[in-house]
């Protein structure tokens, strides 16, 4: 049980990163294009 909350966790977090990341791209190419 506590192995597969692991997992759920590491996935959740990996989905995080990835939506944060692709916030701070989106933001860099606004600044970039002015």
């Amino acid at each position: 049980m506590l192995n597969i909350f692991n997992h759920s966790q590491a996935a959740f977090t990996c989905l995080v990163l990835q939506a944060l990341w692709r916030l701070c791209v989106d933001h860099w190419v606004v600044i970039c294009r002015y």
